[in-house]
């Protein structure tokens, strides 16, 4: 789970595939729900549950920016919004967008 999930947050917005993603938190977060119910007591399984439901904050964001519609344009009009320069040749990830602050300014993104 920690590679997929900080890959997922490293990686070019562009290379992201929503529904890999999707699928693998919610396969990761009931195989979680089920060791959980055979050992309530596990703390490595607890930390697992505390991580895919600290990760699940970034579903919506998720969902805007590893749109594959998503063009230059938008892209540019994204970084505009993010007060930072737009490069094509430097793709931009999710970390990248949360260090800038894009949680607080999802409205806007969801207008692009």
């Amino acid at each position: 789970w920690q590679l997929a999930s900080q890959h997922w947050l490293s990686a070019p917005c562009l290379d992201l595939v929503l529904t890999e993603i999707n699928n693998t938190v919610d396969e990761t977060n009931t195989a979680a729900f089920k060791m959980l119910k055979l050992r309530r007591d596990d703390q490595v399984v607890m930390r697992l549950r505390e991580e895919i439901d600290a990760f699940k904050r970034f579903v919506p964001l998720l969902q805007e920016v590893a749109n594959p519609a998503l063009l230059p344009r938008h892209w540019q009009r994204i970084m505009e919004l993010m007060e930072q320069p737009y490069d094509e040749d430097k793709p931009t990830s999710l970390q990248n967008l949360v260090d800038w602050g894009i949680e607080e300014k999802m409205e806007g993104l969801e207008n692009i």
